[in-house]
């Protein structure tokens, strides 16, 4: 391998006249850089960062095309039944299994939506009382875990308190 100056190629003539792309690479191998690999570990890091941006703008549909493989999954073998043995068409079947599985997803929906939104309604309307009451140390939530040993007396946890901090800060 000839020893080149940076303003010549590797025959020994001189890139003045060429492109600014072909005066990169010579130098670069004048200076023994690996300029290839450093282009292609860019461009594989930049499709990388535009794959994970992509990914991510398209989250949405991603999810719900999850979900829609899933639940073709779970309802596949009912639509294989109902077109054995009862339909024919499998067109038929998808309706039918479709329509029912909607009317027990609604059904479970009503069956433990409702309560659950009664529930989060009480308590939304009580948490003022209950911040309250703890706030004060009175009620069910304000009591401390040490109240409800058996036989203890708060008063005398309350005088003891003091003396068993300022052993532990000495």
């Amino acid at each position: 391998m000839a020893i080149t100056t940076p303003g010549e190629t590797a025959d020994g003539t001189s890139a003045a006249g060429h492109s600014r792309r072909v005066r990169g690479r010579v130098a670069a191998a004048a200076h023994s850089v690996p300029l290839a690999t450093i282009v292609v570990s860019v461009a594989v890091v930049y499709a990388t960062y535009l794959a994970g941006e992509l990914i991510y703008r398209l989250r949405d549909i991603v999810l719900l095309m999850v979900v829609a493989g899933f639940v073709a999954l779970l309802l596949n073998p009912l639509v294989l039944y109902l077109q054995r043995r009862r339909m024919r068409r499998r067109g038929l079947a998808v309706t039918v299994v479709t329509v029912r599985a909607a009317l027990v997803f609604i059904g479970l929906v009503t069956a433990f939506g409702y309560p659950l939104v009664n529930g989060l309604t009480h308590f939304s309307h009580q948490l003022p009382s209950y911040v309250s009451s703890a706030a004060h140390g009175s009620g069910w939530i304000g009591r401390s875990p040490a109240d409800n040993r058996p036989g203890a007396v708060a008063g005398h946890r309350v005088r003891r308190g003091p003396r068993v901090a300022g052993r532990l800060m000495r």
